[in-house]
């Protein structure tokens, strides 16, 4: 079986069109990179004028490879285990990626609400269906669909496009970090989990956008509680043992959401307006995950922003829920 090569430079087109910085003064400008850092994972991150942005993902350790080697079909008919495990280890690295670029898009979408007090529809996720591929030719960024490796650029039938700032950039990398420093190896998935939940959002999948908003409420909840179990150990300087036993107990089904909910309440951890919105979205989800109860807008809204208040107070960084929805008439 004829093996592929390593996978290459994503990238992905910002929508609606945007030109980074300030809008470009003559046409071949429009290529020239005009913003760059290193993101999360030592990601380069490159952005052309015209908002394409360009994740240099073979540069970085965590996501680079992909590769699957040239193997003889084993008996001239089956496929090698080592190819099929090869492929597999492909698929998994592609959508890494992909999660990675959709957690960038959460904290960018954001950074324009915060930065610029802007505000509109977000764009579809990341997939294996809209990604881009980038290469640097001569001198300059080129991005082409992974199909049939098609030119992509800006067309004049396009809406003008919103010009986004540098700060707005930085605040994106600044989001990954600060989130990074709260949530480790699990903050691209819990920060592309709720852009996924926002887009959901958008295309008026209240359930699905409750459902996914929800689970990382609970991956928050949990780990405020796990603070709360440290804070009062004595080994932290705190007034109670915590033994193996005893911290297995406390992460065990006696102590369901709900009730963890009540303790952090009551040591004052979670205020009460948070522990109402709370309970408010924990009865909706076990109302449709029991009896399929509908799940109104104003349900899903509550989730999504719980889920997002829930990271920015653990992170120290604002986050902003992305809210529009699209309508077709």
């Amino acid at each position: 079986m004829e093996g592929r090569p390593p996978l290459g430079v994503f990238a992905i087109e910002i929508s609606p069109p945007a030109w980074i910085g300030e809008e470009p003064v003559r046409e071949n400008k429009r290529s020239e990179i005009a913003w760059e850092a290193v993101g999360l994972y030592d990601v380069p991150l490159k952005v052309r004028r015209d908002g394409f942005i360009i994740f240099e993902f073979d540069k970085s350790g965590e996501f680079r490879g992909g590769e699957v080697p040239d193997l003889p079909l084993e008996d001239g008919r089956r496929l090698p285990k080592a190819f099929m495990e090869a492929e597999d280890r492909r698929l998994d690295l592609l959508y890494r990626r992909l999660g990675y670029m959709n957690a960038f898009l959460m904290n960018f979408y954001s950074g324009v609400n915060v930065v610029q007090h802007r505000g509109g529809l977000i764009q579809e996720p990341a997939s294996p269906l809209n990604y881009l591929l980038a290469s640097k030719i001569g001198e300059v960024w080129q991005c082409f669909t992974h199909i049939k490796r098609q030119y992509q650029d800006k067309a004049d039938s396009k809406p003008s496009p919103i010009v986004i700032s540098e700060e707005v950039m930085d605040y994106t990398v600044q989001a990954f970090n600060d989130c990074y420093a709260q949530f480790g190896d699990e903050t691209v998935e819990v920060l592309s989990l709720l852009y996924l939940a926002c887009y959901e959002y958008r295309m008026h999948q209240s359930a699905s956008a409750h459902l996914i908003s929800w689970a990382i409420v609970e991956k928050c909840i949990n780990k405020i509680w796990l603070q709360l179990q440290s804070e009062v150990d004595l080994n932290s300087g705190g007034h109670t043992a915590l033994d193996k036993n005893r911290r297995k107990l406390l992460s065990g089904r006696d102590y369901t959401i709900s009730i963890i909910a009540q303790i952090l309440s009551l040591t004052k951890k979670v205020d009460d307006d948070l522990l109402t919105r709370m309970d408010q979205a924990r009865k909706v989800r076990n109302n449709f995950a029991h009896s399929l109860n509908p799940v109104s807008a104003s349900d899903a809204t509550n989730s999504i922003r719980l889920a997002t208040d829930l990271i920015s107070r653990l992170s120290g960084f604002k986050l902003v829920p992305q809210l529009s929805r699209s309508y077709w008439m």
